[in-house]
């Protein structure tokens, strides 16, 4: 996959689920596919790996022009790599991404809430071996992207997306024990070097206090079009 990583956070562990609140884009926009998965497409995830043979990312995706929960991960570790379920969502509000291990159906499971009520669920069933390891506890990610198949030519293009956040998320080890998500910031990136311009690209990583509590937030923002005059409010 190309792309860009717009604001990743990573906390290393023996996690098996997080849960955050995700303020989504003000805008956004994306790229359709064209006969085949070439789109380009503004994902907000959480992604669970167990060293470097089983991953997969689940999370929202703003997919030819709908909203929807998805998930996509190695073929090691997934028994489909990629599926997606449209989600009713709404520019610039705020909801609940909760991901976790589901020892009952072996399968990573994500869900959107808002004010307690649930807007939609998706299951990505694990492979019997991915279920075996990533049941003892995961390493954690959490990232704003723009993602494309595509490894050349998606700059420029009609994608964009101004003001994603990603805060007060919460961890859960495989003793269920419960603690903020802090990790560590590791910034922006592309995955093709060449093609990375940092102008593109408005990120933050940053510590907030909930009532005492401290917590990781990233927001970003992200735009391959011509215009790169675009703002972000931290």
């Amino acid at each position: 996959m190309g792309g860009y990583h717009v604001a990743v956070r990573r906390a290393e562990g023996n996690y098996i689920g997080v849960r955050s609140f995700l303020k989504l884009p003000d805008i956004c926009k994306g790229v359709r596919d064209n006969g085949g998965n070439n789109g380009i497409h503004p994902e907000f995830v959480h992604g669970f790996y167990r060293g470097s043979t089983y991953g997969l990312d689940i999370g929202v995706i703003y997919r030819n022009g709908d909203w929807k929960l998805f998930y996509s991960g190695f073929s090691s570790t997934l028994k489909k790599i990629y599926d997606e379920t449209s989600v009713s969502l709404n520019l610039g509000e705020t909801v609940e991404l909760a991901s976790y291990i589901d020892f009952g159906k072996e399968a990573i499971v994500v869900k959107v809430e808002k004010n307690g009520r649930t807007l939609g669920v998706l299951d990505a069933p694990l492979c019997s071996t991915a279920f075996n390891e990533m049941k003892k506890g995961c390493d954690i990610t959490r990232e704003l992207l723009m993602a494309t198949n595509r490894t050349s030519g998606y700059v420029p293009e009609e994608a964009r997306f101004e003001f994603a956040k990603f805060f007060k998320g919460t961890l859960t080890d495989k003793y269920w024990n419960y603690t903020p998500f802090v990790g560590g910031y590791e910034g922006s990136k592309g995955d093709e070097p060449y093609l990375y311009d940092s102008s593109r690209v408005k990120h933050l990583g940053a510590l907030e206090n909930y009532g005492g509590t401290v917590y990781g937030c990233e927001v970003g923002s992200c735009t391959f079009e011509n215009d790169k005059d675009f703002e972000i409010n931290w």
